[in-house]
């Protein structure tokens, strides 16, 4: 199935959600609807769904699962959107995933699996953020596949 054929049907489920109705979504309305069809799992299969309609037919998942459906979602609706990865420096270990969209012309963060918007201070407590920079790093994935360092933005900056 072509990549338009699955943003077709992702932003199909969302209308539908909404009671048919045919407009541009808010960052919170996104999230209501994830949330809607999605639950935290504190367990996942060895072989997690990356494929949007994959992880909503599951209907549970991690941060990873919650960072690519809500992907899904801006791109259905017509939102430019990035994925963040926070990576152990080897990269054998993914610490969390999270998204970033722009509202008002500026790119912000967005969190759906905690449904946190600009909020990324929360991380502050966890065991990985003190280490951003050193033993873990901070990578953004853009809609051309165009992967980035990023860390250097989150270090002075959260």
């Amino acid at each position: 199935m072509q990549k338009a054929e699955i943003q077709t049907e992702i932003r199909a489920n969302i209308t539908s959600y909404f009671g048919g109705s045919i407009r541009n979504f808010t960052v919170e309305e996104l999230f209501q609807w994830e949330n809607y069809y999605l639950t935290w799992a504190d367990e996942m299969p060895a072989n997690r769904p990356e494929d949007p309609r994959e992880i909503l037919k599951l209907g549970k998942g991690k941060c990873q699962e919650y960072a690519y459906l809500f992907a899904s979602a801006c791109v259905a609706t017509g939102r430019d959107v990035k994925l963040m990865v926070c990576m152990k420096s080897d990269l054998s270990e993914g610490y969390h995933s999270w998204n970033q969209v722009i509202v008002n012309g500026s790119w912000i963060d967005v969190d759906s699996s905690l449904s946190k918007v600009n909020s990324l201070t929360v991380y502050h407590g966890w065991d990985w953020w003190g280490s951003v920079g050193e033993d873990c790093f901070i990578y953004s994935f853009d809609l051309n596949g165009t992967c980035k360092d990023a860390t250097g933005d989150f270090i002075c900056t959260y």
